[in-house]
């Protein structure tokens, strides 16, 4: 009776909302179901233009203010991709997920974020939102370091996004911004421990890596995956960590494609062949470029540059490079007032 009655008042003061990052949730319809089970039936209709979204449930009981993710052990039919074009149905064990839960400002959210490449999401974490300014990202877990899936797009005083020089939003978004090593650092001073501990620019619980981070990920997929970081291999280190989007890409479609966000493709006479991205762990690196100074955007398409938190003897920053007519992720140091991409790494 208890369990019943508890239920019954979470569902009745609950109201429903769908948020979607680049893919859009309607025509949802909640009904609870009336047989004591405590389970509730989720109808929605899921569309976007990426091939396949993850869908996430999150639960509110303080009328929105903060948001608790629903173990998908307690949702049926959530155990992989959902594609988009479908009515999708979800059966929700509330009472199981929430047992004598009580609220009268119990809300549920409904979450769809593209599937981006491949790699495997950090375990309790698959997601997060950046509560700057709303931003969803991707996680992705590779060896034991949790990395964000996409560079980071907080609009950062003086950071450059492409959206400047182009039009249309889909720069920003796909690229991220590109940030002075200054502002990546947010007035922090140089580290190369591991963890860095240097948050900068980077939402909270999460840091600008070292370089000595940076060079843990090289040596695992070095190390413990045996590739290679010549720069003439074409199976090594850059395919297994770029997008596999590249123009003319030998994966075929969806790889194959000139649409933004893409690599260039390039015949590298001396290597004999054209490199290109497989995306074997799921980093998804994609090449945004870089800014002089602030003055102008270069390179889109054919280089990804990010910053570390490490500054050189000399008064430079350690960065880390992926070239789209080379097979390695290099070590550079490019000048501070350079504007740069982040890549921000788990607490």
């Amino acid at each position: 009776m208890k369990r019943t009655a508890i239920l019954s008042m979470l569902i009745a003061c609950m109201s429903f909302q769908a948020i979607a990052q680049s893919g859009s949730i309607t025509s949802i319809s909640v009904q609870q179901r009336t047989d004591g089970s405590g389970m509730m039936d989720i109808l929605f209709f899921l569309s976007g233009e990426e091939a396949l979204y993850n869908v996430y449930l999150e639960a509110s009981l303080d009328n929105g203010q903060t948001y608790i993710p629903i173990n998908a052990a307690y949702v049926d039919s959530l155990n992989g991709p959902l594609s988009p074009g479908v009515l999708h149905h979800l059966v929700w064990h509330a009472y199981s997920s929430f047992p004598d839960t009580f609220s009268e400002e119990a809300k549920l959210k409904i979450i769809a974020i593209p599937v981006i490449g491949s790699g495997t999401p950090c375990p309790d974490l698959p997601f997060f939102t950046d509560e700057r300014d709303g931003n969803v990202y991707n996680t992705v877990l590779i060896g034991d370091q949790c990395w964000m899936k996409e560079n980071l797009n907080y609009a950062a005083e003086l950071s450059l996004c492409y959206d400047e020089y182009y039009e249309g939003d889909i720069f920003c978004e796909s690229y991220g911004r590109l940030y002075s090593w200054e502002w990546a650092m947010a007035g922090q001073e140089s580290s190369n421990t591991i963890p860095s501990g240097v948050q900068g620019v980077c939402p909270a619980g999460w840091h600008l890596p070292s370089d000595a981070e940076w060079q843990i990920l090289l040596e695992y997929l070095m190390n413990e995956h045996g590739l290679s970081n010549w720069w003439c291999e074409l199976d090594g280190v850059a395919k297994a960590l770029k997008s596999c989007r590249q123009v003319n890409s030998p994966l075929g479609e969806p790889c194959a494609t000139e649409d933004h966000p893409r690599w260039d493709d390039f015949y590298n006479d001396e290597c004999h062949h054209t490199f290109y991205g497989s995306d074997d762990f799921g980093f998804s690196a994609l090449p945004g470029g870089r800014s002089f100074g602030g003055d102008g955007c270069y390179d889109l398409g054919a280089h990804a540059y990010w910053w570390s938190s490490t500054m050189t003897e000399g008064g430079q920053a350690f960065g880390r490079k992926l070239e789209y007519y080379s097979g390695g992720l290099y070590q550079i140091t490019p000048s501070t007032n350079l504007s740069l991409s982040i890549r921000c790494i788990r607490d």
